[in-house]
């Protein structure tokens, strides 16, 4: 049997701050960055075109985003207690790095998050030995993108079963079983397909405890299932319960907590670090950006995500 192996970027509050290029984050912690590499030898990967393991991204190629130094310490050991677990799903085909200075932003409060690239489907993912996997193309129907969140949620599943392995996180710089996470309990949030797995992943899996979906529609049957636990829908602008027949119908099976919010100035990819990064390009940000990143500035969209992280409805 072939293994299905993940890698996952781990964001834990250390006590440290760093002086670094893009801007700093506001909470008071620093934050140190780890990436593990996680096999589980329960599963065949999906998606490989032969039986190998599964990967997900250590970094990236020379010369892709090679002038962007974000406000993380590699591999800086954990200082302070481990702080409530959550995670992140970015959206389909997006690499989790389109990410890292919101998910920085938001550990910088004091929450340890774990990000997600699920190979063969993130846009591209490169191992610890130098080797690269590039996405695939996949269709958007509605068949195709349910076999997506399902290989999507045995990954965060994979993920969270890790945390409870002395084999993984005794690779965490610094960690302490003293310090051991708390895996009965964690909340999940995603970016657009992200968040359609979040709320498939508590269906599933009970020790999801709270979630949030940032602007995706709801597939399938989980729209109609729901669920009990607190739960939160952030929209860009124009996205809603009455544009969205998916969301009409999963806002009346979220039983539980439930909020929904509407960031104003925002289109779907405002969620992301590109609106941040945009202005560092040579020129500056070019006349049409705000079609594809909104009008809002991007620092208040990362301060939109810290403010409604799902750790306030654990």
């Amino acid at each position: 049997m072939s293994t299905k192996s993940l890698i996952l970027c781990f964001l834990a509050p250390l006590v440290v701050g760093f002086n670094l290029s893009v801007p700093a984050p506001t909470g008071p912690f620093g934050v140190g960055t780890t990436v593990l590499e996680i096999t589980d030898y329960s599963r065949l990967d999906p998606s490989a075109p032969t039986s190998q393991p599964r990967k997900l991204a250590v970094g990236v190629p020379n010369g892709f985003l090679h002038n962007i130094i974000t406000q993380a310490c590699l591999d800086a050991p954990v200082t302070q207690s481990l702080y409530p677990l959550l995670l992140f799903n970015p959206a389909m085909g997006v690499t989790r790095l389109e990410y890292s200075d919101t998910l920085i932003e938001i550990a910088s409060y004091g929450y340890t998050l774990a990000s997600v690239d699920h190979p063969y489907e993130s846009s591209i993912v490169e191992y610890s030995a130098g080797s690269v996997v590039y996405g695939l193309e996949f269709d958007a129907s509605p068949s195709a993108l349910a076999k997506l969140i399902d290989t999507r949620t045995a990954d965060l599943k994979s993920v969270l079963d890790a945390f409870s392995n002395s084999t993984v996180t005794d690779k965490i710089p610094g960690y302490s079983p003293v310090t051991k996470f708390k895996t009965d309990k964690v909340g999940v949030f995603g970016h657009s397909l992200g968040g359609a797995t979040a709320l498939q992943v508590m269906i599933n899996d009970m020790r999801f405890a709270a979630g949030a979906n940032v602007d995706s529609s709801f597939g399938g049957e989980q729209q109609h299932i729901g669920t009990e636990a607190p739960f939160m829908i952030v929209a860009a602008k124009g996205h809603n319960r009455t544009s969205d027949e998916s969301w009409n119908n999963a806002w009346k099976n979220l039983r539980g907590f439930k909020r929904q919010a509407t960031v104003k100035g925002t289109v779907h990819n405002s969620f992301t670090d590109v609106g941040l990064l945009t202005p560092m390009l040579e020129g500056g940000v070019p006349s049409n950006a705000t079609a594809s990143i909104g009008t809002i500035d991007d620092a208040r969209v990362i301060a939109t995500y810290s403010e409604s992280t799902v750790d306030k409805l654990l």
